[in-house]
Order: structure tokens, then C-alpha cells, then sequence
């Protein structure tokens, strides 16, 4: 372990007798990732080593075991994150993965900006794929984003960092708890309420979205009242910033984002099936959801029943002008002609 950071290990060192840093990858609030060498079976590897201040927590130890065995049950599946190794040393909790070294769909956006019909319809299927084998086993992953799909160099996709994943048949407590990156987090997720497969969809349709549009449906600096604007800011559809996304896409966006879960997808494999068939040929009409949604009102601290809109109506309640403003800057010349015209006399 190098001396001056308690979580960073230097390159050489040796862990668990048979795995040698190379380099570190990424770290982030739960975990640091690195390239290290497999001395056993002579391949590189990606070993993450569990934050100490994570671990100390009442539920960290549990998050290491839900993750560890998420990994092990889904290790044959093509599109996540192989698991090679679970250790622990000197204190410190490992996993050993496979290594995927072409980057983050994060970096390919970033590179390349928004995705065409055809790239949507490949990453994203290949990411409900996995998402469908893990539903299917009961594990909700609870934090879909892209640093989290990984791509390897002849560009396969594979979904990673199951750390706050819950498992339905193993209630661990965690399942109520508003854990997760706020810019992706469904509007159940955020309020504490129980979670299912859905959350996974929303957070994947709001992927969509940004890949989609070249922005995510609701942006802002404090994680607050970011998520305060899923809960209860309605979505502008998607064609409205890019007037080139086929209105089957766009549908499939918006229904994938609905607040109200009775009118989101409810498997994810009827968002595959959907996105599968969109063409830009197709003239398909515009969704309109007509049902109520739950939302929270911060001022009376519940949640309470509004009725949803059209998507006209959801944009131009959304787009509604301040008043006030405008109010204050007349009253405000106002003042000031009156002063000067006192001045004057």
C-alpha cells in the first residue's frame, strides 16, 4: 500500500500473492478499479479493492456480498463483467473482473456525441440483454449510467458495478433506501419507495434520451434539486431538441421515463422488442399519457395525485415564463423614470 493515501496501491505491488498493480484505472466514493496482472493464469486483470470507509459501514459488508454474488450468478452472461476472483487482504475486500480496455460508453459518447439509430439499437440492446438475465434472477442493478457499461476493443458491451445492486429474493434492507447518481434516478428511487426492474428501465431510457438528444432530461449543480426534477418536472420530448429522432424512438424514450410506473415498460425486454423495430421510415404517432402520476410536494412533505399531461401540455407547462420577473423589472423602470422625473422639478 503506498503511505500516503490508505486507499491506493502502487504499481509492482503485489496483492493476494498472485495479482501485480500495474496501474490504477478509475476510483470513485465506493471502490478504486486497477490493471493488474494475473501471475496464476497469466492475463491481465481488473481488481477493485473496496473503500475502507465503505466496508466500515453498517451495510457495507453486505453491498461486498450482493455485489459478489450479482457477479457470480451473471458470470457466464456475454453482456456483464466477468468475475474471476473474491478475496480478501491485509483487511482490505477485492474483486478480481475481467478487463474490458476499451473505455466507458460514457467515453464513446463523449468522443462522438450523439449515437445514430443503428448505434442506439446496438448498445442498448446489448445492455437490456444484460439487464433481462439479471432481472430474470431477481438482482435490480439500481445504478445504470454510462461509466458503467464498459466496452471492450472489438466492442462488446458489458454491464459492471453491481456495489448497490439488491436482490429481490434476498432482502437486505437496502431495497427502500435512495441510493444511486442522482441524474439517472427514477423517481420511486428517489423518494425511498421499493424498487423494482422498472428502476433499471428508467434509468436506461434516460440514457436513451441523453445518447439520443446530446443532453440528459434534467441537468443542474446541486443533486437535490436534480432529483427533485424527476420527481416532479415533466420530460420535453425528445424530438423537440432533435427533430431527427424517429417519433418511434422518442416513444419508447418517453414511455420508458414515465414517472407513473403503470405507464412505463414493465420488462425490459418489451424495451428491446420496441427498440429492435424502430425505423426511420416508420410514421408511428405521438405517446400521450393520459393517467395520473405520484409526485412529491416539498412544501407539504407527501406525495400526492396529479394528472399527467399530453406532451404539448407537459412542454408548455414546463416552458411557462416567469411573470414575476417581469412584473419586478417593470415596477423597478417605473421607480427609477419616477425618480428622475422628482429630480427634474
Amino acid at each position: 500500500m503506498a503511505e500516503d493515501d490508505k486507499y491506493a496501491l502502487n504499481s509492482g505491488d503485489i496483492i493476494h500473492k498472485r495479482y501485480e498493480i500495474i496501474k490504477r484505472y478509475g476510483q470513485g466514493g465506493m471502490a478504486t478499479v486497477y490493471k493488474a496482472y494475473d501471475i496464476m493464469t497469466q492475463r491481465n486483470v481488473a481488481l477493485k479493492v473496496i473503500n475502507p470507509d465503505v466496508i466500515l459501514k453498517e451495510t457495507g459488508p453486505k453491498r461486498y456480498e450482493i455485489e459478489r454474488e450479482s457477479l457470480a450468478r451473471l458470470a457466464d452472461h456475454p453482456n456483464v463483467v466477468p468475475l474471476y476472483d473474491v478475496f480478501q487482504d491485509q483487511g482490505f475486500f477485492f474483486i478480481a473482473m475481467g478487463l474490458l480496455e476499451g473505455g466507458t460508453l460514457k467515453n464513446k459518447f463523449n468522443d462522438f456525441g450523439i449515437m445514430t439509430i443503428e448505434e442506439l439499437q446496438y448498445y442498448f440492446g446489448e445492455i437490456a440483454n444484460g439487464l433481462s438475465a439479471a432481472h430474470k434472477l431477481g438482482i435490480i442493478h439500481r445504478d445504470i449510467k454510462p461509466d458503467n457499461i464498459l466496452i471492450s476493443s472489438s466492442g462488446d458491451v458489458k454491464i459492471s458495478d453491481f456495489g448497490i445492486s439488491i436482490m429481490i429474493d434476498n432482502k437486505s434492507g437496502e431495497e427502500q433506501k435512495p441510493v444511486g447518481t442522482p441524474k439517472y434516478m427514477s423517481p420511486e428511487q428517489i423518494l425511498g419507495f421499493e424498487v423494482n426492474n422498472q428502476t433499471d428501465i428508467y434509468a436506461l431510457g434516460v440514457m436513451l434520451y441523453e445518447f439520443s438528444t446530446g443532453v440528459a432530461p434534467f441537468l443542474h449543480m446541486m443533486p437535490k434539486v436534480l432529483a427533485t426534477m424527476h420527481i416532479n418536472k415533466p420530460v420535453i420530448p425528445p424530438r423537440e431538441l432533435n427533430p431527427n429522432i424517429p417519433q418511434a424512438l422518442e416513444n419508447i424514450i418517453m414511455k420508458s421515463v414515465a414517472k407513473n410506473l403503470d405507464e412505463r415498460y414493465k420488462t425490459i425486454d418489451e424495451f428491446a422488442k420496441d427498440l429492435k423495430n424502430v425505423t426511420k421510415s416508420v410514421n408511428d404517432k405521438p405517446l400521450v399519457f393520459r393517467q395520473t402520476f405520484d409526485y412529491f410536494n416539498e412544501k407539504k412533505g407527501r406525495i400526492i395525485k396529479r394528472p399527467a399531461t399530453s406532451h404539448f401540455n407537459s412542454l408548455r407547462r414546463y416552458l411557462k415564463p416567469s411573470y414575476t420577473f417581469l412584473y419586478t423589472f417593470l415596477f423597478t423602470i417605473m421607480l427609477i423614470a419616477l425618480i428622475i422625473l422628482l429630480i427634474i422639478l
